[in-house]
């Protein structure tokens, strides 16, 4: 997060410093995803268009649609997450301020569930294609 410095001073209360460490977290989910959205793009026409014939390749192509359908999903979660984090200032309470604390650790878990899904898939891509050009 270039140019974004975390002056650990600068907040209140250590509160304030897990919501700016929170989103600048999310900031980083949002713009992997959009990563993964393009590497997606491109792996899934490299199954269509290079291996058609193999069978191998158009299973596992079908897998990285299903997963390119997943990732526009949280992507959109996410969005809309990182769209209702606006009002955190508003929070005049310890109750308030751990809603958004627990619904930050759910959208964690949901993010690196999809993430280690994907890098199997891709290790599993990998594989094959490994396997096609050896053999």
């Amino acid at each position: 997060m270039r140019g974004e410095g975390l002056d650990l001073y600068q907040y209140e209360s250590d509160t304030e410093l897990i919501h700016k460490i929170n989103s600048m977290e999310l900031k980083a989910w949002i713009a992997n995803l959009h990563f993964i959205r393009k590497e997606l793009s491109k792996i899934i026409e490299i199954c269509v268009q290079q291996f058609k014939e193999k069978s191998s390749f158009i299973e596992v192509g079908k897998k990285f649609e299903k997963k390119e359908v997943e990732n526009e999903n949280i992507l959109k979660a996410l969005n809309g997450y990182s769209n209702n984090r606006s009002i955190i200032s508003e929070c005049d309470n310890l109750h308030c301020d751990m809603a958004f604390i627990r619904e930050h650790e759910m959208y964690r878990k949901s993010y690196v569930y999809h993430l280690e899904k994907y890098w199997n898939l891709k290790e599993d891509f990998y594989n094959r294609l490994k396997d096609s050009l050896v053999g």
